[in-house]
């Protein structure tokens, strides 16, 4: 690859990682998916045009043959014959209500190529980190009741939005669980970066990162603090092999744990049209403190005591640790006394009572999902085509408005389900294996791995969207090269 060409794959990467997270026009949410849409298929449409004329005039092959390109392709075909045959052939052109029909299905495919060309270099974390920084100080404004950038219409702001739309919107991404997405990637990505890095200046990746996860906290959105948590686990058991590792992990476990402390010391509390704070300095907040406390220790007895590392038989003992955490959480779960809440939820399902209401009626509408998917298995009913048969409406009343906000569901609120009603089983296979191959026999895998595997949880309760999907696909294509 010649210095030009890093040049090209540098500008599309700082682009998208840097600048498209953050880019917005005066309209704000009003018009934001479109804002993003464009910005994504500009840049990705000239960078491919860029790297295709360079390829044709060097006599380049195109693309190299792999399992994960083949499945991609194979989930491309399939969105492009479900459209062909689906009951709505028109509207899964661009889509009803998420603008996901066949052409960004196409771009996102198109992402995911030009990704394959591009190595995850370690200069990636700073444009994530800048827009992550960037990111967190809007939503940190607009947790306080401001309205920066006048993203929200007048008179509109953080905490009303939910009595508005049903659904709140942050930062510079629009609706909270999209929001939630994008720091679902940007969290687990600063924290491998930090932990596989060597230089000591990385250590100032660990501020955005901190400040983005208390953000992921203060939403209190479930997915994406299980996606990225999870992908946080991830992360821990496989890249500790050394007592170096170790240190580092311990050291940005403290720092977001100090994060976690920081949610629980300030408590809002909204009641329309009034905003305040309270400090709460309880048991828990100091325990947070404490233990923050505990693991910088550790890191510094680490760092300062170096010893081998069995990395297999290391990561079995974590695995175990994992499982026994698991199973710890399970039998609090089943003890306790909860009458509401997520806990309450989760042993009421282990017990057999489960309503259709729980987890913001999540459970609802995956059970109609399914009913949907059984009426079309094979191709489903064509892309993003949820909206016209999902029969689901919810409403609130809205003391703002002075009356009721009804909302339609577009979506499964699982990305999974979400492909088994629109492309069906055989768009569904494809999308998952092209998962499993990036995700395989990395023997070295750059973070952008635990980005994605912190997407792929969250997906499991939220949806996709062109404002981070592109994100998602970008990651897909790095995880096939070694990380530079």
């Amino acid at each position: 690859m010649t210095k030009a060409e890093s040049v090209i794959n540098d500008v599309y990467v700082w682009l998208m990682l840097g600048v498209f997270p953050l880019f917005v026009l005066p309209s704000g949410y009003t018009n934001i998916t479109n804002t993003k849409y464009w910005f994504f298929a500009v840049v990705t449409a000239a960078y491919a045009l860029t790297v295709l004329t360079i390829k044709l005039i060097k006599r380049r092959r195109l693309c190299t043959p792999s399992p994960a390109l083949w499945a991609v392709l194979a989930f491309l075909a399939v969105a492009v014959l479900s459209a062909v045959l689906s009951p709505y052939p028109l509207k899964t052109v661009m889509g009803i209500g998420r603008d996901e029909g066949v052409p960004t299905l196409a771009l996102y495919v198109l992402v995911f190529l030009c990704a394959r060309n591009i190595s995850c270099k370690r200069s990636y974390v700073l444009p994530l980190a800048l827009s992550s920084t960037v990111f967190s100080a809007v939503a940190i404004l607009q947790f306080t009741d401001k309205n920066p950038l006048h993203l929200y219409p007048a008179q509109y702001y953080y905490y009303a939005a939910q009595d508005i739309y049903t659904a709140r919107f942050l930062g510079t991404l629009g609706n909270e669980g999209i929001a939630c997405a994008f720091m679902c990637i940007a969290v687990p990505f600063m924290f491998a970066h930090f932990v596989t890095a060597r230089s000591k200046r990385s250590a100032l990746v660990l501020l955005p990162m901190t400040v983005t996860f208390f953000v992921l906290l203060y939403t209190g959105v479930l997915g994406g603090m299980l996606g990225c948590c999870g992908a946080l686990a991830v992360a821990c058991v496989m890249l500790f092999t050394s007592s170096r590792r170790l240190s580092r992990i311990l050291t940005a476990l403290s720092a977001l744990t100090l994060a976690a402390a920081a949610k629980y010391l300030i408590v809002p509390h909204y009641q329309y049209p009034d905003l305040s704070f309270e400090i709460r300095a309880n048991i828990i907040f100091v325990f947070m403190l404490i233990f923050a406390l505990v693991l910088w220790v550790f890191a510094l007895l680490a760092h300062l005591c170096p010893f081998r590392v069995n990395v297999s038989r290391t990561r079995g003992v974590l695995f175990l640790a994992c499982a026994a955490a698991l199973i710890l959480a399970l039998l609090f779960v089943l003890s306790s006394t909860a009458q509401e809440g997520f806990v309450y939820e989760v042993r009421e399902i282990l017990s057999g009572n489960i309503s259709k209401e729980f987890g913001s009626n999540r459970v609802r509408i995956w059970t109609r999902s399914l009913e949907l998917f059984s009426e079309q298995p094979l191709l489903g009913s064509g892309p993003n085509t949820v909206l016209q048969r999902m029969d689901i409406t919810f409403e609130r009343y809205s003391p703002l408005k002075g009356d009721y906000v009804y909302t339609s569901v577009d979506n499964s609120h699982n990305e999974y389900l979400n492909l088994l009603v629109n492309l069906g089983l055989l768009g569904l296979v494809p999308f998952i294996l092209a998962q499993v191959f990036a995700l395989c026999g990395k023997k070295r895998p750059a973070p952008c791995l635990y980005a994605l595997v912190g997407y792929m949880i969250q997906s499991m309760f939220l949806f996709s969207i062109c404002i981070t999907a592109p994100l998602y696909w970008l990651m897909l294509g790095m995880c096939r090269r070694k990380s530079e």
